[in-house]
């Protein structure tokens, strides 16, 4: 079930309910009114929305706040700039950057895969080394050299020519380097880098949209610029990859484009910046922020999460700060790290489940190669926090 149809708040920024903002679209103006009447573009918005989400559930999945979607505890922590909040909001602005990049890419949302007719034109006559050779061949001796081929035809159907008497048609001539090199700035100049723009700038005019007027205001700048954040996570680390096209395996022309990443390696990206979070205070021009701290704290740059408020500690259920508490979560007596019932359970200790599954065993070939297997129980034990 889609996330931002679970009924969130307006003052949940990126995580707002599309559906509810764009009920109001006769007030809205500008770019965001655009988008909220493109009901394909809202689709794919809602889809990287979710996209962030369950990125966010799995890098959270061993802590003691687990990225919970629950309306009750969602909606109070986002009402403070913690560390939780900011890799919310920047996971999330990166899904809609990456979701509507794909989609764009992939041709589902408006005409945008290109700049503009002629390099789609480019790109469609494309074709390889075969193409080189052919454009560097004048049109006047192509076509002779094409009636040639016919009449050659022609005779050799008809019988009327000698064996061998024919001749062969000259080979075309080598590739043309400076068309190849052509071809290849006309490929890279075609617009495949461009659709992350186009991701970018749309994730920024719907998250940052009503925003952009307070931003004098330390919790706004503080969602901005994690919003950005998130945005350039995905933005800043395409991928280059590159393809070759030539005879015999030869790399004569060779084509490069720039791909999305794994929007896993996103999610560790950020979860590194969160744990490297900077928490800052309002500057006194009123402009901006800064660390706070002594003078000698390093500022956060644009791709450093930043946050102004503490976490709660998440060990217990507290309804006015959102926080579900550990109780039940089930957690991993061997381990010392933060999924360890120690750190987990925070040192309220932890009790034991036994269950018992049915797995395969004794399997055995049998008649017409198929194999047959059992059902056995298997003894499984897991821990749960007090």
């Amino acid at each position: 079930m889609p996330i931002t149809g679970s009924g969130w708040a307006e003052g949940t920024n990126v995580i707002l309910d599309p559906h509810t903002i764009c009920n109001k679209t006769r007030r809205l103006r500008g770019r965001l009114a655009e988008i909220c009447k493109d009901k394909v573009l809202m689709a794919e918005i809602i889809n990287g929305i979710d996209l962030g989400f369950q990125e966010c559930k799995f890098q959270f999945s061993n802590l003691r706040w687990n990225c919970t979607t629950l309306r009750r505890s969602i909606r109070k922590i986002l009402m403070k700039d913690t560390r939780e909040t900011a890799f919310v909001n920047a996971i999330t602005a990166a899904g809609v950057t990456y979701q509507v990049t794909r989609a764009y890419t992939k041709g589902i949302i408006g005409d945008y895969a290109l700049p503009n007719k002629k390099g789609a034109q480019q790109r469609k006559n494309y074709v390889g080394l075969n193409n080189i050779t052919a454009n560097t061949i004048p049109n006047s001796k192509r076509g002779k050299q094409n009636n040639g081929r016919v009449q050659n035809r022609k005779q050799r159907l008809r019988g009327d020519g000698k064996a061998g008497s024919h001749k062969k048609p000259p080979p075309p001539p080598p590739p043309n380097p400076q068309l190849a090199k052509q071809i290849r700035d006309q490929w890279k100049w075609s617009g495949r880098d461009e659709n992350v723009n186009v991701g970018f700038r749309k994730a920024r005019e719907f998250l940052d949209a009503r925003y952009r007027r307070r931003r004098s205001d330390i919790k706004t700048l503080v969602k901005l610029h994690n919003n950005r954040v998130g945005r350039l996570a995905v933005r800043d680390h395409m991928q280059k990859r590159c393809k070759c096209h030539g005879l015999s395996g030869s790399c004569t022309v060779k084509f490069c484009w720039k791909a999305l990443p794994n929007f896993r390696e996103v999610g560790y990206r950020l979860m590194e910046h969160y744990e490297g979070a900077t928490k800052v205070i309002a500057r006194n021009d009123g402009i901006g922020f800064m660390p706070e701290g002594p003078a000698t704290i390093k500022p956060p740059s644009k791709h450093d999460l930043v946050y102004t408020d503490e976490s709660p500690d998440f060990c217990v259920n507290n309804p006015k700060t959102g926080s579900l508490g550990t109780v039940n979560r089930k957690c991993n007596a061997t381990s010392a790290g933060v999924d360890g019932c120690d750190l987990l359970c925070c040192d309220r200790g932890h009790y034991k489940l036994t269950l018992y599954q049915k797995v395969s065993c004794n399997c055995r070939l049998e008649k017409l190669c198929k194999i047959h297997c059992d059902e056995c129980p298997q003894k499984v034990v897991e821990n749960y926090c007090h």
